[in-house]
């Protein structure tokens, strides 16, 4: 039987299956590695019940998103690492050092003491 892209199985199945949930877990694993608040608990019964929250909170939207939008093996891969990210920002966020970060940045928004770096500079918008 020859092997089977995550695009196929999307087109060929409708649903996700094996190949689909290989991709996600994968995006899932390198995407929480770019969130140091995140990435201490990257051990992998952690990333397990990531998995598992990614697919119970955000899977069903994604999918038909994916179906929808998706042209080929590598728009597959994109589409879902957007939501991924986003996702995974959102629970950042929700952790007490995530917490802490959106409150220095209120205060250093609020100040004129702290300057926003410009647009088309590296850093833009901090």
């Amino acid at each position: 039987m020859p092997a089977i892209s995550a695009f196929d199985e999307l087109n060929d199945h409708g649903h996700l299956g094996p190949e689909c949930l290989f991709l996600i877990n994968r995006l899932i694993s390198e995407e929480v590695r770019r969130l140091p608040v995140l990435s201490p608990l990257a051990a992998q019964q952690v990333l397990e019940d990531i998995l598992g929250d990614f697919l119970v909170y955000r899977l069903k939207g994604g999918i038909a998103n994916c179906l929808a939008l998706a042209t080929d093996e590598n728009s597959v891969g994109r589409l879902p690492r957007k939501s991924i990210r986003n996702w995974l920002i959102d629970k950042a966020r929700k952790t007490a050092v995530g917490s802490l970060r959106c409150s220095l940045e209120l205060c250093w928004a609020a100040s004129d003491v702290f300057e926003t770096v410009p647009a088309g500079e590296e850093g833009a918008g901090r």
